[in-house]
């Protein structure tokens, strides 16, 4: 019975009990009808966990160190590492809303000056494509949230718009749609 105490103590217990734990956050999380009703919870479930999740595997050995799993997770940490920065960057980026457009009871349009994210790159080249995303954000009804849109207009358009549809009432899109259809100025 006391062996079987000392193997509680033992680190791999812990941290594989928790690694467990994050992948079952980071699945659930990232189910379908989570993702299409309750995107903030795939959001931050991915956000959050995935990074716990590594940590805990890099920790998870004798000792409280992986002797292998470093090796493995080095090159994907430092993409990682520079995808969020890079992000973060480009996110302190303002952009200004010239126009919305209630085109159906649960369709707006936003159409954006080019600027910031959206203007041409140095070398003369598009910053977007059509049909590509972006994560758009309004502060003033969430610091944290950032949803996921189709960009509608083609790059050589004089502006960016997108279409966006309005989910149930009371939605993230729904109270941006109050919110920029009020004239409220950003």
């Amino acid at each position: 019975f006391k062996h079987y105490l000392t193997l509680l103590k033992i680190v791999p217990w812990y941290t594989g009990g928790l690694i467990v734990v994050c992948i079952f956050v980071i699945f659930s999380g990232g189910q379908r009808k989570v993702r299409r009703k309750q995107f903030e919870i795939f959001w931050y479930t991915h956000i959050f966990v995935f990074p716990l999740f590594f940590i805990l595997l890099l920790i998870h050995g004798k000792g409280g160190w992986n002797p292998n799993f470093w090796k493995w997770f080095i090159v994907p940490a430092v993409m990682y590492a520079a995808e969020r920065i890079v992000t973060i960057r480009r996110t302190r980026k303002p952009v200004t809303l010239l126009s919305v457009t209630s085109m159906k009871p649960n369709v707006f349009s936003l159409e954006i000056e080019k600027s910031g994210p959206f203007e041409m790159k140095t070398n003369g080249r598009e910053p977007y494509f059509e049909g590509q995303y972006c994560f758009i954000n309004c502060p003033h009804l969430s610091q944290f949230q950032w949803h996921p849109f189709t960009i509608s207009s083609a790059p050589s358009d004089k502006t960016v718009t997108f279409h966006i549809r309005k989910s149930i009432p009371g939605s993230w899109t729904d109270e941006l749609h109050e919110y920029v259809a009020n004239g409220i100025e950003y």
